[in-house]
């Protein structure tokens, strides 16, 4: 296909960004791809918005925000992957140790693509959660030699 396009936080040049109007600009102007930086509310809904408070005159943390408290140009994940229909997506997780909200207990770590064994065993080894590859099978022998190995030990 060649080079992609992807529209960062939308068509941020032109419309706030990480709003519904951002990706659908960027759609009409053609991006292959949108990239949108996703954090999570107080009461569990996941929203975009790249930084941690809200550019208000109270500064708010967006994780000590209820979902139907923030502003209305702040969109839930779901509404912007239905108005994204067509493009790909790139979603960031914000979840930074140093901002509000951090979530350290259901932080998993997938790394891809590990196409070769060496580097897989490397990757188990260093303990993350999920391997994303084109060759499953060989993933899948890794892993289980790996946990024979353990299992010997």
């Amino acid at each position: 296909m060649g080079l992609e396009i992807i529209a960062h936080r939308g068509a941020s040049a032109r419309e706030l960004e990480n709003t519904l109007e951002a990706f659908r600009l960027a759609k009409e102007l053609g991006a292959d791809w949108v990239e949108m930086d996703v954090r999570q509310t107080s009461d569990g809904v996941l929203v975009l918005h790249h930084d941690a408070h809200l550019a208000n005159s109270r500064s708010q943390p967006i994780a000590s925000i209820d979902s139907q408290d923030l502003p209305p140009h702040v969109p839930t994940l779901a509404q912007a992957l239905e108005v994204c229909e067509g493009v790909g997506v790139v979603v960031e997780i914000k979840n930074d140790p140093r901002e509000p909200g951090y979530d350290s207990e259901n932080l998993q770590v997938h790394t891809w693509t590990a196409n070769e064994a060496d580097l897989m065993r490397r990757l188990i080894s260093d303990g993350v959660d999920a391997i994303v590859t084109d060759c499953p099978d060989m993933a899948v022998a890794v892993r289980q030699e790996l946990e024979q190995g353990k299992s010997d030990g």
